[in-house]
């Protein structure tokens, strides 16, 4: 089980992934905060919850589930509140935007999560690349705004580029290894 970010903020989505060796059907997240089920990624064997913080703690506690019967456990810190985010720099992008991706590297065949961070929050940006990124959507957090893909790695190689794009001008790269 791992946790993105794995120390949040009150008010910051997080995504919670889990890996298995194998294929289940009825998995489950138990824990604080209403564990959202957001899918199976191709092959069924990773599964992803998204939680938003509303309190600050030292740890909380969750427990991934199959059939109802503790599989794994977890903890997720949570610290202080969240910062409001900081209108864009002129030009849209944001100067301090910032990749990442889960999990790194990757393997062929599994559901990651790309992540972009940054102040402000351009509404027109996209994020060009390989592997057919699909656009899960955007939350305050981070930096100010963190705006999460999905994609699912078909080939294995090294530093595949990824260009996350405002109003269709390339303001920051990243890139990924997959196994």
């Amino acid at each position: 089980m791992n946790f993105f970010p794995s120390i949040a903020a009150v008010g910051q989505p997080v995504t919670i992934m889990v890996s298995n060796a194998v294929r289940n059907a009825n998995v489950g997240m138990a824990g604080p905060f209403n564990p959202t089920f957001i899918g199976a990624g191709p092959g069924g064997t990773d599964y992803t919850w998204h939680v938003v913080p509303t309190q600050a703690g030292q740890q909380f506690q969750f427990r991934y589930t199959v059939n109802g019967i503790p599989c794994a456990t977890g903890f997720l810190n949570v610290g202080g509140g969240y910062i409001p985010p900081t209108p864009p720099p002129a030009g849209g992008c944001p100067a301090d935007a910032q990749f990442a991706f889960f999990p790194s590297p990757s393997r062929v065949g599994q559901l990651t999560t790309v992540t972009v961070t940054g102040s402000g929050g351009p509404t027109n940006v996209s994020l060009a690349g390989p592997f057919n990124p699909q656009f899960v959507g955007a939350a305050p957090g981070g930096r100010g705004t963190i705006w999460t893909w999905h994609v699912t790695p078909t080939q294995a190689g090294q530093h595949f580029q990824f260009r996350f794009l405002v109003n269709g001008i390339s303001c920051s790269t990243g890139s990924l290894d997959v196994l």
